[in-house]
């Protein structure tokens, strides 16, 4: 199987975080940390307690739109240099690079950076 693996760098919030509640613009800037997800078939490997949930999300957009292709089976897996807050946007990194993952790896199709940020967006409002 050929490894796959998505990238996505942490981020801070210049200015406009409240904004933002509110659906309003803000200033925003990368940082030089990184969220890595990858994946391999199905081994014994115990998932987070995020994964699955994202992954259920996924496959019910993807089956929505039939284009689930469930011929194997994955184990996917998530990294992080990014400090576990709020500070560095590490849950959006999170979210962003295991939703094109699994998108690329559940349905054999190619997604658009538009269409990845979209569906990240609606699982993280959904489960916040």
């Amino acid at each position: 199987m050929k490894n796959l693996s998505f990238s996505a760098p942490g981020s801070v919030i210049l200015a406009g975080e409240y904004a933002m509640l509110f659906g309003k613009p803000a200033i925003a800037s990368a940082v030089n940390f990184y969220a890595t997800a990858s994946c391999s078939q199905k081994t014994h490997t115990s998932e987070d307690k995020v994964t699955p949930l994202i992954k259920e999300e996924i496959k019910e957009y993807l089956r929505k739109r039939n284009l689930l292709n469930e011929e194997k089976s994955y184990t996917f897996q998530f990294a992080s240099d990014i400090p576990a807050s709020d500070v560095f946007g590490y849950d959006d990194a999170r979210t962003v690079v295991m939703v094109a993952l699994m998108l690329k790896k559940l349905s054999k199709k190619t997604f658009s950076h538009e269409e990845i940020s979209t569906i990240s967006y609606q699982i993280e409002k959904k489960n916040q």
